[in-house]
């Protein structure tokens, strides 16, 4: 309680700080009707900041040139440096590019960890979240939770490990293009989503971006797996012919039914997520093995299974899920799940798209403070060791609200610049 207590004390302040800042937003002019479970809900407003967050970090960053604040690039493999009787944090050692002596950076105050999350990190998946692979992340695809391994070192507790703020993202191992997820959505509804076996699971139409990957954690004791990792999308040539399955870069988020989101930034390196977006006709997805077809849905179940993403395609299960869907569009009902859009999947011939949970981002990290502190599993906090943003956030539970993690990293990033900033230099001598 002490932590949400200080995130809601700071959030307060964030439209003070955005106008001292200089950074343009809007606020809402209603309460967000998703906060109503909370008293006084009433005074809880979204803001927005132009440009979203390329906008928000491209004025931050400004700000950082202006003063002369220096950014090393090519830093890794890192490690904390620790006094071993005072256990204070007083800097790190890092690699630099090629170089493979290490280079010890003096912290004059202490040391703040804000290295995102492990969406990226297969081994870190398969050890804390509740299901695997997620590999639908998109974003930033350095995010390999190395600040974990750091803090552990120097005795920090973790938290929320298994917590992730997500859903569901095509995934088409083709680095080359995107490192991570996309995101995909029918441009009319002649589609259904069916599990790794071919089962119809649930309504395609609820999207959540947030705790949508929580039912691909269904486990199947026949195949000792997870039977929707992946799932996939079947869809014929209505719906391929209906326009652009995928979110086109520069678009807003709501573009294709919200599937925009992610990839509105324009102009990033390939190698760091930009990619030329979705075609509009689907045919260049089609010609790159994105999309997996078949003249026939017994074809489709086959090039499945014999795909690289899965083996256990079940043509006669995909057949009598699509046969249970046209049955329910005649009678103008889905009796299943409670879709709302209908519209047969009978024209071949026929498509599939790989579905794996990701989205947007991983919770887990070191556990910290009221005061942005990093603390062992006593509670007890590290001298001089401070984290922000996605490195640890607080949502145990789920991650509930539009905006939790942007509102947090920003407060737990003041708090902790504060509360670092206010300390005596480390090496300070006095003479007795």
């Amino acid at each position: 309680m002490e932590v949400c207590q200080a995130w809601a004390e700071e959030a307060v302040q964030n439209p003070d700080y955005a106008d001292e800042y200089g950074l343009e937003y809007t606020l809402g002019d209603s309460p967000r009707a998703e906060y109503n479970i909370f008293t006084g809900y009433e005074e809880m407003y979204v803001g927005s900041g132009d440009g979203y967050g390329a906008g928000f970090f491209e004025a931050m960053d400004q700000h950082r040139a202006d003063r002369g604040i220096e950014v090393l690039f090519e830093c890794h493999d890192e490690e904390l440096i620790q006094n071993p009787v005072t256990k204070e944090i007083i800097g790190c050692y890092t690699l630099m590019g090629d170089d493979a002596k290490p280079k010890a950076v003096k912290a004059s105050k202490g040391v703040i960890l804000c290295t995102g999350g492990f969406e990226f990190n297969e081994e870190l998946q398969a050890k804390y979240l509740k299901c695997y692979p997620m590999r639908g992340f998109y974003g930033w695809k350095y995010n390999t939770g190395d600040g974990i391994t750091m803090a552990q070192k120097v005795g920090a507790d973790l938290w929320h490990m298994q917590q992730v703020c997500g859903g569901d993202d095509a995934w088409f191992d083709d680095p080359e293009i995107v490192p991570g997820g996309v995101s995909v959505g029918s441009p009319t509804p002649n589609y259904i989503k069916v599990s790794r076996l071919g089962d119809r699971w649930g309504n395609e139409e609820v999207f959540s971006p947030h705790g949508g990957w929580k039912p691909y954690a269904n486990f199947d004791e026949e195949i000792c797996d997870f039977d929707r990792i992946p799932s996939w999308y079947i869809f014929d040539q209505t719906s391929f012919d209906g326009g652009s399955w995928g979110g086109m870069v520069g678009g807003a988020a709501t573009e294709n039914g919200g599937m925009g989101i992610g990839y509105m930034t324009e102009g990033l390196d390939p190698e760091l997520g930009g990619w030329a977006g979705w075609s509009a006709d689907n045919k260049w997805e089609l010609e790159r093995g994105w999309i997996t077809t078949g003249a026939t849905l017994d074809e489709l179940a086959a090039n499945i299974a014999a795909s690289k993403w899965d083996d256990k395609m079940d043509a006669e299960k995909l057949k009598a899920s699509v046969a249970r869907w046209n049955e329910l569009c005649d009678k103008g009902a889905d009796e299943d799940f409670g879709r709302q859009q209908l519209a047969k999947v009978e024209t071949g011939p026929f498509y599939a798209i790989p579905l794996y949970p990701g989205i947007c981002n991983t919770i887990g990290g070191a556990r910290r403070n009221e005061n942005a502190n990093i603390v062992d599993p006593s509670g007890n906090p590290i001298p001089r060791l401070y984290s922000a943003g996605s490195f640890g956030n607080m949502n145990g539970h789920t991650y509930a609200i539009t905006g939790g993690n942007g509102s947090e990293n920003w407060c737990v990033g003041r708090i902790a610049g504060r509360n670092a900033a206010a300390l005596e230099p480390w090496d300070a001598v006095t003479e007795a």
